[in-house]
């Protein structure tokens, strides 16, 4: 069911459907915004819309191999970048999907971090 409301001068749909992922877009006019939430339950009731949430799936250890390779870390402070990724994938698990974590992972990660980097800062 697609829900509309004026926001900010602005006309936001959302869909929701059980077993799908929200869809959330925003019109200047009202009208547009009803036609897409019409296109968009169509097509979802015909099955023509996919649920993107089973396509992507991508892990933890090429999220980040990817931001290495596609910034290329050239920027001031690359190699403590660097170092830090590879640091963080050593602890937590590379396997684990983006969309499965949350925050308890990173912070099993904090405390215990003055053990993998120097000394000069100390979790507080």
């Amino acid at each position: 069911m697609a829900s509309i409301r004026k926001r900010n001068k602005r006309w936001e749909v959302r869909i929701r459907r059980n077993g799908r992922p929200t869809q959330t877009k925003t019109f200047t006019l009202k009208s547009d915004a009803n036609k897409w939430a019409r296109e968009i339950e169509v097509a979802i009731e015909n099955g023509q819309q996919i649920n993107k949430s089973n396509i992507v799936s991508m892990t933890l250890l090429k999220a980040t191999q990817r931001y290495m390779l596609e910034t290329k870390l050239i920027h001031r402070g690359a190699r403590s970048e660097r170092y830090r990724f590879n640091t963080i994938l050593k602890v937590l698990d590379q396997n684990a999907e983006l969309s499965s974590i949350t925050a308890s992972p990173p912070s099993k990660y904090m405390p215990g971090r003055h053990c993998y980097n120097s000394g000069a800062v100390l979790p507080i």
